[in-house]
């Protein structure tokens, strides 16, 4: 009967909040942040004992366009073809809680003092809300470059922990919006033409394993998280402001009747007051932990496409220039600058498979979604796969540049693509409802402060 009760106490499976700050030489946190109308600044503070910083503790102001600046800086770089770059954090969106202060008082002689005072603590709570949400995007995206072995390295991401003074990084503009959008649109169009019409075939089953798995992966994804926001989206007009009206009768007909049923029509009132309140931080909460938990799986999982992405793009390359370099030798004409040509395209596919296929030796066994690793005799030996190989162990010291190296050594405030095998993801999404009641992403400290609209 013991052991019975022992073996169950083994197997029931622990709930363990997530910490980016396993390795204690980069810590990088946002201890502050101040929101001034469209723009919002956050103060980065980073303590570090690398060699690299002059200094052992330092802090900066930093804007979003300054993050989208560090992003941008990785994936232009070619040394990084090869890693997943963490996804930038979304831009800090605070109109639409802006908008409806000023529409709800305007012209509106129907709406008391006390309704709108109500009202407005309602949009400031949502404001807050948001704004917690923003920093902890940005402070998370810091922590996945600071626990990368490769990436902590990079001069910019020093620069920009490091570096006093603005960067004087600007906004993208209209134009340039429009490039970028206009640049997926033709990725997404090249990859079909190199996978359908060019009929080039993948030369190692290997990454045809992992990227039919990763379609599947993304599209369930984003369908999942299309179906938790009209779920949010009814839980916060149909259900929490449900109560609104039903809460306003009993309150009119608890100032109108003069007889017994007067004080229990006001408890009634607040009782549904009460009650509109819960579900609307109810709601709340699924959103943050819910929505913008799989909202972050996508971008990362996207990330993970777009490396699968350059390295194809790498391999057409390469057959494009195989073929140039035969037509050069048929005709004996520019023979070495196509071979020059073909060996580069063929050192720079080499270097991304080579280093896409890496494992760490750190990696440990798999977890259950939103699960630290569970170090102990039970690790299971290495598999040479992204997704079946053991992963979100804490960052180690290997500074190899693979793929490995990046989802099995950085962990996420929430499971993710690059931060949990995704072979024990296929069998544990079942079990999200649960762990999404305890789990979120990690929320700014205390100390960080903002101003309401």
């Amino acid at each position: 009967m013991e052991e019975h009760q022992e073996a169950g106490k083994e197997s029931k499976p622990s709930s363990i909040s997530v910490d980016l700050q396993g390795d204690s030489s980069l810590s990088v946190e946002i201890s502050d942040a101040v929101s001034e109308r469209d723009k919002v600044k956050f103060t980065v503070q980073t303590k570090s004992c690398l060699p690299h910083f002059a200094q052992t503790e330092f802090s900066v102001v930093r804007q979003h366009e300054e993050f989208i600046w560090l992003h941008d800086a990785f994936v232009e770089n070619e040394e990084y073809a090869g890693l997943i770059i963490p996804p930038a954090p979304p831009r800090p969106d605070f109109e639409a809680s802006r908008e409806k202060l000023p529409k709800s008082g305007e012209g509106d002689s129907s709406v008391t003092r006390e309704e709108f005072a109500k009202m407005k603590q309602e949009l400031e709570a949502e404001y807050l809300a948001i704004f917690k949400k923003t920093v902890a995007m940005h402070e998370v995206f810091l922590q996945c470059l600071a626990a990368h072995p490769t990436l902590r390295q990079d001069h910019n991401f020093s620069v920009c922990l490091e570096y006093g003074q603005d960067l004087r990084v600007r906004g993208k503009n209209r134009k340039e919006l429009l490039g970028g959008f206009l640049r997926n649109i033709v990725k997404s169009a090249d990859e079909a033409l190199i996978t359908g019409m060019s009929g080039l075939k993948e030369v190692d089953d290997f990454f045809e394993h992992e990227r039919t798995f990763l379609l599947q992966y993304h599209i369930r994804i984003q369908d999942a998280c299309l179906q938790a926001d009209r779920v949010i989206h009814s839980h916060k007009t149909c259900l929490a402001e449900g109560f609104n009206p039903i809460s306003a009768a009993l309150n009119s007909l608890g100032t109108q009747e003069v007889n017994q049923l007067k004080m229990s029509f006001l408890k009634l009132a607040e009782l549904f007051e009460r009650l509109r309140k819960l579900e609307s931080r109810a709601a709340s909460d699924e959103d943050l932990k819910l929505s913008d938990l799989l909202r972050y799986y996508m971008r990362d999982s996207q990330a993970a496409k777009d490396l699968l992405y350059r390295r194809l793009r790498s391999l057409a390359d390469y057959e494009n220039a195989n073929k140039a370099l035969d037509k050069a030798r048929t005709r004996n004409r520019e023979v070495r600058t196509a071979e020059s040509h073909q060996q580069l395209c063929c050192q720079r596919f080499e270097h991304l498979s080579d280093s896409a296929k890496q494992v760490s030796p750190t990696a440990l066994e798999p977890l259950p979604v939103g699960c630290l690793p569970c170090q102990g005799p039970s690790s299971s030996p290495l598999q040479s796969s992204w997704t079946s190989s053991p992963a979100a162990s804490p960052p180690s010291a290997r500074t190899s540049s693979s793929w490995q190296s990046w989802s099995s050594n950085t962990l996420r405030p929430a499971p993710c693509f690059s931060g949990t095998p995704l072979s024990s993801s296929r069998g544990s999404l079942r079990a999200c409802s649960g762990i999404f009641r305890d789990k979120s992403p990690r929320l700014p400290t205390p100390g960080a402060t903002s101003h309401a609209p």
